[in-house]
């Protein structure tokens, strides 16, 4: 069963062991004043920060003693205006060929906030699994967005449902697959492109 905590735990003790073994052994590529990069053996960590903002990322990976190879990467910002986001995730691909991964992110500002988690599964025979969730509510109007995708384990196709919400609650119409939820609920738009230029801005 899909469970959000234990995943965004495991998530995250994962990318902090790759972070960690890639600082142990690292060397410094970039000292620039307010910015820091290293890279080791099994990855790579930066960071910065000025008047704008500040952000970190980095990425690694490890061979498991089953001999399947997990990777991690991650990152977070946030900005002077106030803006905050981060992402995190693992992916192991496994000798018998099945896979796994995890991911989730998160962002706010000024615009709304935005949140969403994802846990696909390529099992041996080649079937997928896995759920997806997405959220968002916009700061301007108050509406928000709940949307999920899951594997019908049975035909391998993808099953969505989405429920859209005013901000009293009363449910109004979702934006039709394709379109990015925010677009629909903020009216000057918030889609993924402003944070990035918020995660830019910060840099």
């Amino acid at each position: 069963m899909f469970n959000p905590t234990m995943q965004r735990q495991s998530m995250r003790k994962t990318v902090m062991l790759i972070a960690s073994a890639a600082i142990l052994t690292a060397t410094i590529a970039d000292a620039r004043p307010n910015r820091v990069r290293a890279s080791g053996q099994n990855g790579a960590v930066a960071a910065g920060g000025g008047v704008n903002g500040a952000y970190v990322r980095g990425r690694g990976a490890t061979r498991n003693a089953e001999g399947g190879v997990t990777s991690a990467s991650g990152g977070g910002f946030a900005t002077a205006a106030g803006a905050r986001g981060a992402r995190a995730s693992t992916a192991t691909i496994n000798p018998d060929g099945s896979a796994t991964r995890q991911g989730s992110f998160s962002a706010s500002g000024a615009r709304g906030a935005a949140s969403g988690e994802s846990n696909p599964t390529v099992n041996v025979d080649g079937t997928r699994t896995g759920a997806t969730s997405t959220n968002a509510t916009s700061a301007a109007t108050g509406n928000s967005y709940a949307g999920s995708t899951t594997i019908n384990s049975a035909t391998g196709k993808p099953v969505r449902t989405a429920n859209c919400t005013d901000a009293g609650g009363n449910t109004i119409a979702c934006p039709r697959y394709g379109e990015t939820p925010p677009a629909c609920l903020c009216r000057s738009g918030c889609g993924r492109g402003d944070l990035d230029q918020e995660s830019h801005q910060a840099r």
